[in-house]
């Protein structure tokens, strides 16, 4: 696959290429995926890549030899890069604050893309009116049901996002810090505390079926926290 860059654009303070292969279709590199997801290094990507095993399909990423400058010299390096799904599909599954900024910037950008593409089919050439107009709506009926199926694809990424993601780092100490919270304000007894803590956490992961408080999906966040504040010991409650 030949691959050439299309057009270049600043992300914030990131410059992000555009990939264009022999077929029209567009690919951006992991690094600089990783870089304008606000990541400090390609890790980040690469850690979503391995909870993701899927990702490495065709499909969504592929690899392949490119030129890279590295210390004032060009030299060619396996990189993995990813296709207009794939990126798009990285950009959900981030849990960086700039990933939904990026998704929409790149959507935009990719959007400004085809209409450009669009725009250059559709001046004419030598065909005649009818074939201009059958050719036009041709691609016409191809690019919305393109469009349809990636913001499909893009709506169940949504849901699946919103239904599996897990508390972050802070989410889980605001959790901690209610368990604490209502444990002191039980008992000063430091042994009893203590117990109390086992307990409140053990409930806790039973009433949402985890294994870890740290696993509570973040659409439960808001239940979580009430239920604590609610929380009764066993004991007192009986």
């Amino acid at each position: 696959m030949n691959l050439q860059i299309k057009k270049s654009e600043m992300f914030e303070t990131v410059l992000c290429d555009i990939w264009e292969n022999e077929n029209g279709e567009v690919f951006m590199t992991l690094n600089q995926l990783a870089n304008a997801l606000g990541y400090a290094s390609k890790s980040g990507v690469e850690n979503i890549i391995n909870r993701n095993d899927y990702l490495k399909e065709s499909e969504y990423s592929s690899t392949h030899k490119m030129w890279v400058v590295e210390r004032n010299r060009e030299v060619t390096r396996e990189m993995r890069v990813f296709t207009e799904l794939g990126i798009y599909e990285v950009a959900m599954l981030a849990k960086t604050e700039k990933a939904k900024k990026f998704r929409l910037w790149i959507g935009k950008i990719l959007k400004a893309l085809r209409k450009e593409e669009v725009a250059l089919v559709a001046k004419p050439r030598v065909l005649s009116d009818k074939e201009q107009l059958m050719a036009s709506m041709k691609l016409t009926i191809e690019s919305v049901e393109n469009i349809k199926k990636l913001d499909t694809r893009m709506d169940q990424l949504e849901t699946k996002v919103d239904s599996q993601i897990t508390l972050d780092y802070g989410e889980q100490r605001r959790v901690q810090k209610s368990v604490a919270k209502k444990v002191y304000s039980l008992t000063s007894d430091p042994i009893e505390r203590k117990s109390l803590f086992a307990e409140c956490y053990r409930d806790l992961k039973d009433r949402f079926g985890v294994g870890s408080y740290k696993d509570i999906r973040r659409k439960d966040k808001g239940k979580a926290l009430q239920y604590i504040n609610a929380w009764i010991p066993r004991a007192d409650a009986s």
